[in-house]
């Protein structure tokens, strides 16, 4: 993330590669927590104002 309010998604299935990037409205700070999984998995984001953000990494409704 290297300063920017983002969170990218990768995965490490026949190499390191980027799926997806989703911009949050402040720079994550305390941590991320994946719930569920599949499409119907979840994360939770820590926010460095003290707000948790929810991103559906697949397109979902958080």
């Amino acid at each position: 993330m290297a300063g920017r309010p983002e969170i990218a998604f990768v995965a490490a299935k026949g190499g390191l590669r980027e799926r997806a990037r989703v911009a949050l409205p402040v720079p994550a700070e305390t941590g991320i927590v994946v719930l569920g999984e599949g499409a119907a998995a979840r994360l939770l984001v820590g926010l460095a104002d003290g707000r948790v953000a929810v991103v559906a990494p697949d397109g979902g409704t958080p």
